[in-house]
């Protein structure tokens, strides 16, 4: 059984809880009370499936829009549980508990990192960075290259401050995010992307990020975050 499989990949103290847990984030108990992403699911964006919300292998979302990241794939479904983890990852950095994630998603999805060549973080404003002291995305992206080798790069770059999303609407996020980011590679040509956030809910902000990769030059961009919203 999948849950079982991932408990070795886990520290000893229940992060939800502060129970012992076996060797997990989640002790047992906890972990029946967040969801893993597993199939059905989106095919292109990943998202977890709800009644009535796909067409065939897309969701309503990926089926109407234009996605401009070819695949994109998330652990856990954004719930309470798990949005109290993004929460404490956003604030402490905390670099074990983001690596014990980067392994999981490295074994789940395998597939996403071949033929990558570089690994790219979804930049936070300077004015963020500054106020907290990180980008949680760098924290992510450097728990992946750790164990993958791939390189990593910053060379997206936000050069206008937006307003937080989670409170938006969908047109409000399109909005927020456009003309947002920026694109200072250098070097050898931009090919195979994986570009790196916590959380995906509508996907405006890695669509954002993507159109202004492929500008640059990228061929195929996959992405990996943490959690995402239920399909729509």
């Amino acid at each position: 059984m999948l849950t079982d499989n991932f408990f070795w990949l886990f520290p000893t103290v229940c992060f939800l809880c502060h129970q012992e847990s076996d060797g997990g984030i989640f002790c047992k108990k906890c972990f029946l009370k967040v969801t893993l992403i597993e199939k059905p699911y989106c095919q292109k964006c990943g998202k977890l499936f709800s009644e009535g919300t796909y067409n065939g292998n897309l969701c309503t979302e990926c089926y109407q829009n234009e996605r401009i990241f070819d695949l994109a794939r998330s652990l856990f479904l954004y719930n309470c549980g798990v949005r109290k983890l993004i929460v404490h990852i956003k604030q402490t950095g905390n670099r074990n508990m983001v690596k014990k994630f980067c392994e999981m998603l490295v074994i789940r999805y395998s597939y996403l990192f071949s033929n990558i060549d570089v690994i790219i973080p979804v930049p936070s404003h300077w004015s963020r960075i500054l106020f907290r002291g990180f980008n949680p995305a760098d924290v992510i992206v450097w728990g992946l290259h750790e164990i993958t080798g791939i390189a990593l790069n910053r060379c997206l770059k936000r050069v206008r401050y937006t307003r937080y999303q989670h409170k938006k609407s969908k047109i409000e996020r399109i909005k927020n995010v456009r003309n947002a980011f920026s694109c200072s590679w250098c070097g050898n040509t931009l090919r195979n992307v994986l570009l790196v956030d916590d959380v995906m809910t509508t996907g405006s902000t890695l669509n954002e990020c993507s159109k202004v990769l492929k500008d640059a030059g990228a061929k195929k961009i996959h992405c990996v975050t943490i959690a995402s919203t239920e399909a729509q």
